[in-house]
């Protein structure tokens, strides 16, 4: 009976050295778990900043169209200036061509 007692102490033991050793692979999956996560926010926050990027380089984009819409709304209005340059510019050398002084 004692061998038998003995024996199933062992057993416990031996069960109880199991199950810890089951807990310490399970705090290691916690551990690796934790480490992935800090990962995966670090990559959030990088993805966050490339988006600030992003933003930034759009509203370059758009304050770069305003300033080329305004060039071609000065060149517009310039357009009947240099119509009007351009005809009588035309008229001084046709007369001076076919009607001299």
């Amino acid at each position: 009976i004692r061998i038998d007692l003995l024996e199933q102490q062992r057993e416990i033991v031996q069960i109880r050295i199991d199950l810890l050793e089951q807990q310490r692979e399970i705090v290691q999956i916690r551990i690796d778990l934790l480490e992935q996560q800090r990962e995966i926010v670090q990559i959030r926050i990088d993805l966050l900043g490339q988006q600030r990027e992003i933003i930034q380089i759009r509203i370059d984009l758009l304050e770069q169209q305003r300033e080329i819409v305004q060039i071609r709304i000065d060149l517009l209005g310039q357009q009947p200036k240099l119509h009007k340059t351009f005809i009588n510019q035309f008229f001084i050398l046709f007369h001076e061509r076919y009607f001299p002084k």
